[in-house]
């Protein structure tokens, strides 16, 4: 009898709900070839007492990891099993904590929480051999409560800067890019069945802009290609595997942030041109209903048009500029708050934020700040990476000034990207060989 068929037994024996042994087998697949080595078949009796005491680990372990399956009453396991964590997020203290990188860490990855793990997937990595830059089709999973990473299959295709979008059973990776051209379609990962399917590509312009989850359908529109006679707006069913255009948008945005009300879409940013100058003096947005579909424009904000950020905070939208000026704007009563200033200095980089339970995690250009949505009232963050600088020309400037943020309920991932300096002194952004770190931070 092999490894695989002696697991699946033994999975059957303590688990017994036919949907719960698939999900326990992709979870033990997902860890053999780590650590379950080839030459332990059981051939000899050496052999089989390690291999069985393999299986009971690896069964009792994935029973015990918060999937949801329960061990048949009356039964014992044979081996001392740990009390599953309820929370994985229970392990993550107040403040900041640095965390293993991925194994194989790459640039424009696309991530996303689950529930119970961050899937880190796509993106362009450097090949060992070559040094070269190359598209990624491999991903991994992070899991908090043991604080490591452990691969998913491989996807069909790699492709780099896709949307991520869990919808409570699949990782959807929609979009994105490789060096010569945009993907109108999309991937998806079922961890329950450990195997990917192919999205059908989306009847718009594939360089889209943003999107939204709405419990049920995805949300996609915009374009930043500037090419006004591309369609920009579809929703897309994961149940049918479908698309369906969107009525025209009310305004254009080529640079935008989206947020979810709960019954709406809200689209906010700006439309720039060539030279990056903006066709409005104030940032701009509209909101879409799927249920009429029909949009109406949002009254202008006091925002710089330049770049922007926008998060939802439970009743209301929270949007700022780099310049790090923040309103929030009711969606009922379509009015904006006076514009106050954030702990953050301008800089010359693209706004961030991730809405958490109870607040949002402003980052820009090395510094961050905390919104608490209780009080409206702005902290500035510090320590962790934020602390982190290099020496330019004799001046300490913030090493980690790019980040991926992935929030997950009351705490945001942190997959930062830092800046390289000459051996003159020259700081450069973006640069190959630029260091990475994996971060989670608990306000």
């Amino acid at each position: 009898m092999t490894i695989e068929e002696r697991l699946r037994g033994a999975i059957d024996r303590h688990v017994g709900d036919p949907q719960a042994d698939d999900r326990a087998w992709a979870q033990i697949q997902r860890r053999i070839p780590h650590e379950v080595a080839p030459e332990l078949e059981p051939h000899h009796g050496h052999g089989q007492r390690i291999v069985a005491a393999v299986i009971a680990v690896l069964v009792f372990g994935v029973v015990a990891s918060g999937l949801g399956v329960a061990i048949r009453r009356g039964e014992q396991p044979s081996v001392s099993v740990p009390q599953p964590t309820a929370d994985p997020l229970s392990v993550v203290k107040q403040g900041w904590t640095e965390l293993p990188l991925p194994p194989e860490p790459a640039s424009q990855t696309a991530s996303v929480w689950t529930g119970t793990e961050l899937f880190s997937w796509g993106g362009y990595g450097t090949d060992p051999t070559t040094k070269r830059e190359t598209l990624l089709a491999t991903g991994f999973a992070f899991d908090p409560s043991s604080n490591t990473w452990s691969p998913i299959p491989s996807a069909p295709a790699g492709r780099a800067g896709a949307i991520a979008i869990w919808t409570g059973s699949e990782a959807l990776f929609l979009f994105g890019h490789d060096n010569s051209k945009g993907y109108a379609d999309g991937l998806a990962f079922d961890p329950s069945t450990n195997s990917w399917r192919t999205v059908a590509a989306a009847p718009i312009d594939p360089y889209v802009v943003t999107a939204v989850w709405t419990g049920s359908e995805v949300i996609a529109w915009g374009s930043r290609s500037r090419d006004s006679s591309v369609p920009v707006g579809a929703i897309y069913d994961p149940a049918t595997d479908t698309w369906q255009r969107i009525a025209e948008a009310p305004i254009d945005l080529n640079a935008a942030s989206s947020v979810w009300t709960g019954s709406q879409m809200i689209v906010f940013g700006s439309l720039l041109d060539n030279g990056n100058h903006a066709t409005t003096d104030t940032a701009i947005g509209a909101s879409y209903d799927p249920a009429t579909d029909r949009w109406k424009v949002l009254p202008p904000s006091a925002l710089s048009p330049q770049a922007t950020s926008a998060a939802w905070t439970g009743d209301r939208m929270l949007a700022w500029d780099y310049i790090t000026h923040s309103q929030t704007l009711n969606p009922d009563t379509q009015t904006w708050s006076h514009p106050v200033k954030m702990p953050l200095e301008p800089s010359e980089c693209y706004p961030d934020s991730a809405a958490l339970t109870g607040s949002v995690f402003a980052f820009y250009c090395g510094e961050a700040a905390s919104y608490d949505e209780t009080n409206g009232s702005w902290t500035q963050v510090h320590g962790g990476m934020l602390d982190a600088t290099v020496d330019s020309h004799g001046s300490q400037i913030k090493l980690w000034r790019f980040a991926e943020l992935t929030p997950a309920d009351d705490v945001v991932f942190i997959q930062a990207e830092g800046i390289t300096v000459s051996d003159k002194g020259v700081p450069c952004y973006g640069c190959s060989r630029s260091p990475t770190s994996f971060w989670v931070y608990r306000p």
